[in-house]
């Protein structure tokens, strides 16, 4: 193939994921996909998918779909953004949690707490946040996430979590995400 002026290309129209393009690393020239890029940039996205995860767990269960496979050793970034419902008006709360031993964290929890009210609050890893959530029936509501996951020797899973204060059911609705960033 003979070199061609970029200039001289044709533009690219829609990108995908899987798109190739050349790179130079370590002084080396190379390909690299524009998933790569993007997942290095702006970190691995797992989504609630297939249905609506739903509960009636007064104590702190998974949700479905949001894990990530962490390394040990790792200092990883934390954003989720959930699109939540209460059955009825008993409080949602939420936590990111860590699988294996020696893990640290903190997070910042935000939403809707009615149609007119927001909360906020600080959480350790692995502990419920204080505030509490959608607590109108049958509403749509928002809650954001975002901390910092440090590793220890252990390589495990960070995932996030609800449970319901007391009785009625939490709904976490397809499309809700979590995306994770390893920063060191």
């Amino acid at each position: 193939m003979a070199d061609t002026k970029i200039s001289g290309m044709t533009a690219a129209t829609t990108l995908a994921g899987a798109d190739i393009f050349p790179i130079v690393q370590s002084a080396a020239n190379k390909s690299s996909t524009l998933g790569l890029v993007r997942d290095y940039v702006l970190g691995t996205t797992s989504q609630v998918t297939g249905s609506d995860f739903t509960t009636t767990s007064t104590s702190l269960v998974n949700i479905t779909g949001l894990t990530f496979a962490a390394s040990a050793n790792a200092l990883y970034e934390v954003d989720a953004l959930l699109r939540i419902q209460n059955s009825g008006t008993n409080a949602i709360q939420f936590a990111i949690a860590y699988s294996a031993a020696g893990a640290t964290g903190t997070f910042f929890f935000a939403g809707n707490q009615t149609a007119t009210t927001s909360v906020s609050q600080m959480s350790a890893l692995g502990v419920a946040n204080g505030s509490f959530y959608a607590t109108v029936a049958t509403t749509n509501f928002v809650a954001l996430i975002h901390g910092i996951v440090v590793t220890g020797a252990n390589a495990g899973n960070i995932t996030a979590q609800t449970i319901h204060a007391t009785s009625g059911t939490t709904t976490v609705y397809i499309g809700s995400r979590m995306s994770v960033r390893q920063l060191a």
